[in-house]
């Protein structure tokens, strides 16, 4: 578990260097709390980041149990809104993978 912390913060900090350089994650604070977290996108745009969870115990990128989930974080580290997708009674997600932003589309 705690290497996940780990690759969590990597991911952030690489994903920060990659922005413009007046949108860089400044804090070094580990964020923890997501289930299987896979894929992380910078959105520099609106200063956020979202992470990719798959949101069940077991790690099996093609199983479809509805679990997964993407979470919303400040570029200071701090989560906005663990669950922002699926809305509550929208679709649900089956292992989110593969984040990326293009123009104002997630």
């Amino acid at each position: 578990m705690q290497n996940r912390k780990w690759a969590m913060m990597a991911l952030l900090l690489a994903f920060s260097a990659t922005t413009a350089a007046q949108y860089r994650a400044t804090s070094e604070q580990i964020v923890g709390g997501w289930v299987n977290p896979e894929s992380v996108g910078c959105d520099a745009k609106n200063k956020v980041i979202y992470v990719g969870n798959f949101g069940s115990p077991k790690l099996d990128p093609a199983l479809k149990d509805g679990m997964g989930y993407i979470s919303k974080v400040g570029l200071d580290g701090k989560v906005i809104e663990k669950q922002w997708l699926p809305v509550a009674g929208g679709e649900k997600l089956h292992k989110p993978k593969g984040i990326w932003i293009q123009g104002d589309r997630l």
